[in-house]
């Protein structure tokens, strides 16, 4: 994975365990599987950032350093307006 600075969104295919030191800096977290066991969305309570789903293609769309804002009540990621 590129290079991660905390208060960053972790944007990735899929969570797994070895993401949990990423996911403690991350201000929000953005997956492009289905979170089928919850796992992303209990971490995402656990921690207090927002987490959204079943974000396809967010890997290729989203480009490093790109600054967004995370809706998970909408479930939406759009760009930070300046």
């Amino acid at each position: 994975m590129e290079q991660f600075s905390a208060g960053q969104i972790l944007v990735t295919p899929e969570m797994s365990g070895e993401l949990l030191p990423l996911l403690r800096m991350a201000k929000g977290l953005v997956i492009e599987s289905n979170d089928d066991n919850g796992s992303a969305a209990m971490a995402g309570l656990a921690l207090d950032i927002p987490v959204i789903a079943g974000a396809a293609g967010a890997t290729s769309q989203l480009k490093s350093g790109t600054e967004v804002i995370v809706d998970a009540t909408q479930g939406i990621v759009q760009p930070k307006l300046i």
